[in-house]
Parts: structure tokens; C-alpha cells; sequence
């Protein structure tokens, strides 16, 4: 089929699991809060390795993977690169016996285009378990298959959220929606039954905002307050603008209605 050659790979199946693991020795105290599926959920579990030959590079990938690999639970498929251009970036080995499951990342250049294909599930996987190292093969495979830069990059610690929308509305602009997730009360309050109340923020200062050389803005400000934030172009011709302080949420607005109307004159 002609989308699982663009993909670069070809179904083999599902992993054999095996038996349930048996624990030697387990404390009697723990072992009467287990239920009756607590070690059948275990089967899936896997040691990842990433190849040397990666094109993933970045540089906390090398230390949170060691040689002998990480571990990986979540669901996976077995299957094997089609052609010289699907590279393995990286495997699974099965946990009981250290037998080959199979790829679990696959990058693959196709005509002009790029794909990465993941038999290990590795969004499902950061989702239930939030192992470092996952989340930077995701970043890494977007990346890697984007061939280029975001056009819109927040640098921000992880705490802060963003999301990027185009609105229409008495012209166009870009917005950035910042969100500080930091919460002093450990989100007490279950978020499905009631709202997480805040007593105070820890602020986060100097957020970076980076536009790609796509959008020639005029008028950058932050809302709410209407404030004009001082635009720097980039090496490459963007723009870059500096969130002093974000205390919950702030949005960046780069209005893009201006710029052409200066074009235009």
C-alpha cells in the first residue's frame, strides 16, 4: 500500500508480552492494596535504546538515555523499515528475556517530504507515566520531520503553557496565549469537581517570543494592559520580544494588519 511505503515501514503484528511478571519478594502490607490486574498491566513494559546514529540530537537525549537503555511502558506495535531511506533511530528490547521486539522509531524521507513513524507509543506513554526522555522524542520527531523552525518559538520553563491562534477582527494578527501553571496550593481541589483556587502566583520573568521571518509584524503589545513590547530582529529576520513578567496568563499580540498597510504605502 502505497501510505505504508510513505511511512517507511511494514506491519508485523503485535509484541509478544509474555507471562505476567512474579515478583520474588513483595511487602505484605503493599501486596493487600494490589488488585487482581496489577501485575497484567506490567506485561508492556520494554527497554528503550536510541541509535548512534540518530538523527535526534539533542543533547539531554544522551543523558537521560544511557548505553544500556531506559524503560519504556506504554503500547507498542512490531515492524521493519521498507528501503534505504527509513532509519531506525531507535529499538525495543523486551524486558524479560532482552530478546529485539523491533523499531520503535522509524524516520523516513519520502519524495520532498519527511515522516516519523513511532511503533512505540510515546505520546500515550508521557501522557500516563511523564518520562523525560519521551517527551524529547516527540519534540525531537516534530522537529526532525518539520525540516525547519516553528514559526512562533516560546522559550519559557516548562510551568508555562502557549498556544499560538490567528485571529480576524478588525485586521489580522498573531496571538500567544502564556499561561503560568504554577500553583503554590498543589492544585488542591480536584480539578472535575471543583476549581483549584489560587492565594498567589510565583511570577516567571523574561519570556522570549520569537516570530519567524513568515510574519512581518508591525505593532507588537501584550494584553491585558495594551502595553508595546521593544521588538529585535533576528540573524534571520524575524522578530523577538521579551515578556518581562507573567504573573497567570498574558497574552503577546503581533498585529499583522499593520505591517501591510505600511507595505502598501
Amino acid at each position: 500500500m502505497r501510505w505504508l511505503a510513505f511511512l517507511g515501514v511494514r506491519y508485523r503484528g503485535l509484541p509478544e508480552l509474555g507471562e505476567a511478571p512474579k515478583p520474588d519478594s513483595l511487602d505484605v502490607n503493599f501486596a493487600r492494596s494490589l488488585g487482581p490486574d496489577y501485575w497484567e498491566k506490567r506485561r508492556g513494559v520494554f527497554d528503550f535504546q536510541q541509535e548512534h546514529a540518530s538523527s535526534f540530537k539533542h543533547t539531554r537525549l544522551k543523558t537521560y538515555i544511557d548505553i544500556i537503555g531506559v524503560t519504556f511502558k506504554g503500547p507498542a506495535v512490531r515492524v521493519e523499515p521498507i528501503g534505504s531511506a527509513a532509519q531506525v533511530a531507535g529499538t525495543l528490547k523486551s524486558k524479560a528475556g532482552g530478546a529485539i521486539v523491533g523499531p520503535a522509531v522509524i524516520a523516513h524521507k519520502f519524495g520532498k517530504g519527511s515522516v516519523v513513524y513511532l511503533a512505540a507509543g510515546f505520546d500515550a506513554a508521557y501522557y500516563l507515566y511523564a518520562y523525560p526522555y519521551e517527551r524529547l522524542i516527540v519534540s525531537e520527531a516534530i522537529r526532525w520531520a518539520a525540516a525547519g523552525r516553528p514559526p512562533v518559538e516560546v522559550e519559557a520553563p516548562m510551568c508555562v503553557h502557549a498556544t499560538v491562534m490567528r485571529q480576524s477582527l478588525d485586521g489580522e494578527r498573531l496571538v500567544v496565549h502564556l499561561f503560568n501553571d504554577v500553583n503554590t496550593t498543589a492544585f488542591h481541589a480536584r480539578p472535575d469537581d471543583d476549581v483549584p483556587l489560587r492565594e498567589e502566583t510565583i511570577p516567571i520573568h523574561d519570556i522570549r517570543v520569537t516570530f519567524a521571518p513568515t510574519y512581518q509584524l508591525g505593532r507588537v503589545h501584550i494584553e491585558p494592559g495594551d502595553q508595546d513590547l521593544d521588538t529585535r530582529r533576528t540573524p534571520d529576520g524575524g522578530m523577538a520580544v521579551t515578556v518581562p513578567r507573567l504573573d497567570v496568563h498574558a497574552m503577546v499580540v503581533g498585529e499583522l494588519s499593520a505591517a501591510r498597510k505600511v507595505a502598501e504605502d
